[in-house]
């Protein structure tokens, strides 16, 4: 494939969501990331959550990730 460009970004057209411990967290893009070839990208506010480890689930079209962990310090 090729890259993306940079404007207008190529956002997922599906239905997402995103968590972080639980938290719906929020999104402000999800898509390609310009000049990277099946590279996607999350632009997300992490919510306020005290210091920890915690896990990051993004639901899309109905499939949910694993749930990396993300440390909050």
């Amino acid at each position: 494939g090729s890259a993306p460009p940079p404007a207008p970004l190529s956002w997922v057209t599906a239905s997402y969501s995103m968590t972080i411990g639980g938290s719906q967290a929020e999104v402000s893009y999800l898509g390609l990331t310009p000049g990277f070839p099946g590279l996607y990208q999350a632009n997300v506010k992490v919510p306020a959550l005290v210091p920890g480890d915690y896990s990051v689930i993004a639901t899309v079209a109905g499939a949910t990730s694993n749930g990396p962990l993300i440390s909050i310090r």
